[in-house]
């Protein structure tokens, strides 16, 4: 299997991973950041439309910022397993989206 092949198969089951411990904890819905702060994480990125980003981008779905991390331990514990698995794979770019990222990671291997 071409290594593009498996780059994108590892960055989606990550960021699936990450989506269903997002689902489980909801750091940022009702009781998050995003409806009770006026700055939050996402405040300022270029992928934030108005239902949320529009990108899959691995590297925000697998952190927590401070406020939400205060209080939903048990998620960071769960998605510092999987930034340390996508790190591995050099698959952690901020606000990158999954074709950005993957360009990234390739670029930087052939060289």
């Amino acid at each position: 299997m071409p290594a593009k092949t498996c780059l994108r198969k590892k960055y989606d089951e990550l960021y699936a991973k990450g989506q269903t411990i997002i689902n489980e904890f909801n750091p940022c819905g009702k009781d998050g950041c995003h409806f009770n702060f006026k700055l939050h994480c996402c405040g300022g990125c270029r992928h934030l439309g108005d239902n949320g980003c529009k990108v899959k981008a691995l590297y925000c779905k697998l952190w927590l910022c401070s406020r939400a991390a205060d209080y939903q331990k048990e998620a960071v514990i769960q998605l510092n397993k999987l930034l340390k698995e996508a790190d591995k794979f050099n698959l952690l770019y901020i606000r990158g989206s999954k074709r950005t990222t993957l360009k990234r990671r390739l670029y930087a291997s052939n060289k």
